[in-house]
């Protein structure tokens, strides 16, 4: 006589560890790669910014413009990328705000279609309230302008795009589980072609990471899986049917949020506008990688301001234990070399000055996704992050609002 014991869900809980632990380094592997490009990406683009406002009168000017406006968008995209890579390894954060719901997806539709080829109709049907929703806008736009791509990469020549937006009430378990959510109410945004379609047999790999039909150079193969996950990680999903020879739609479901009443809404141009403080503020820049230190510093008299130069935290003290009371800002990188983080910076700045108002900025800083930040990390929440790369306008935009706000 034998016995024999069924060691099925053993294997497929070994599988799923050995997945998350290659997750994990991947991940890790991610963050890294971006907090590096993330700074080459910021030399780039900021010197090219600042090439652009320099050239009005040279010769050529328009074929000199073309020139640098196209390398601050390879810039741009390149940031992209790592947007992209951190959002795949679930290293990137979601920044919430509000917008009304009908201006944000017609916008972002408007901004895309206008980008297709001639033979290719797109048609919006927009059937929520008008009203405002708290949202990740960045994420959102990035979403649907991959599920409009995919569209039209779908249409060899002539055909229709169709964008449904509409608010959907989910209130038996039964109707949510059909579009794989819970309970409750949700943003569904559907993208549906007429193109070419999706064989059954990939659409299970549709939604993979770096699984793609394009060619090699045509795509990433990160696209929908970052649509997916991003949907996902807010509770809602990406549902995805298709018909070869007839089309495909591609479905997003999002937890809708509604914005409480008080709520700031997306800004105008004319809100936008930024205004140094009268009295120039003097600004601690605390940057280990030289080039970014000279670019900011450069950004910052520009704007108004006067600078200090620290080349990391240790000497960031030393300066400060000099001339503390003529210093009003630090504006510091989140990781740098030493056993000190910009953060464990801001943290002894406010204890020893608490005067100075802090501003950080990073590539990459795993702290700022974390829900259960403890010790330093806690402390420095509340201050703000400015991603790399940045623009001019938004350093200016943060320091200016530093500059304004009174001490703590």
């Amino acid at each position: 006589m034998g016995v024999g014991q069924d060691i099925t869900l053993y294997r497929e809980q070994e599988r799923r560890l050995r997945q998350a632990q290659t997750m994990e380094s991947v991940g890790q592997l991610t963050g890294g790669i971006a907090h590096d490009f993330n700074n080459i990406l910021t030399v780039i683009s900021a010197n090219l910014e600042l090439a652009v406002l320099g050239v009005d009168n040279a010769e050529e000017v328009p074929a000199i413009k073309e020139l640098l406006s196209d390398a601050t968008s390879a810039a741009t995209d390149g940031a992209y990328l790592t947007s992209q890579l951190l959002s795949f390894a679930s290293l990137q954060s979601f920044k919430l705000d509000s917008f009304n719901l009908q201006t944000l997806v017609s916008g972002i539709i408007r901004k895309a279609s206008a980008t297709f080829p001639s033979g290719i109709k797109c048609s919006v049907s927009i059937e929520s309230d008008d009203i405002t929703v708290m949202v990740d806008r960045v994420r959102l736009e990035s979403s649907i302008l991959n599920l409009l791509t995919n569209a039209s990469a779908a249409i060899e020549k002539r055909g229709r795009i169709s964008v449904l937006c509409q608010t959907k009430q989910f209130r038996k378990s039964e109707e949510a589980a059909d579009h794989g959510v819970p309970v409750g109410e949700y943003i569904v945004i559907s993208v549906s072609d007429d193109g070419c379609g999706i064989s059954e047999s990939l659409l299970d790999q549709i939604k993979d990471p770096f699984f793609t039909t394009k060619g090699v150079g045509e795509g990433t193969g990160l696209g929908l899986s970052m649509v997916d996950s991003f949907a996902t990680k807010l509770g809602g999903g990406l549902r995805i049917q298709s018909t070869v020879g007839l089309g495909t739609i591609a479905t997003i479901l999002i937890p809708l949020v509604r914005s409480q009443a008080g709520t700031p809404v997306e800004k105008t141009n004319a809100q936008q506008r930024t205004s140094v403080p009268r009295e120039a503020k003097t600004v601690l820049v605390v940057e280990d990688e030289a080039r970014i230190r000279k670019i900011t510093v450069r950004y910052l008299v520009a704007g108004g301001f006067r600078c200090i130069e620290a080349g990391g935290a240790a000497q960031a003290l030393e300066i400060l234990a000099a001339e503390a009371e003529g210093i009003d800002i630090l504006f510091s990188d989140i990781r740098m070399p030493g056993d000190m983080t910009g953060r464990d910076l801001a943290a002894e700045v406010a204890r020893l000055y608490p005067r100075i108002k802090t501003g950080l900025t990073t590539g990459y800083d795993q702290a700022t996704r974390s829900p259960e930040m403890t010790g330093t990390d806690a402390d420095t929440a509340n201050i703000p992050v400015l991603r790399k790369p940045y623009s001019r306008k938004d350093l200016i935009e943060l320091l200016a609002e530093l500059g304004r706000s009174e001490p703590a």
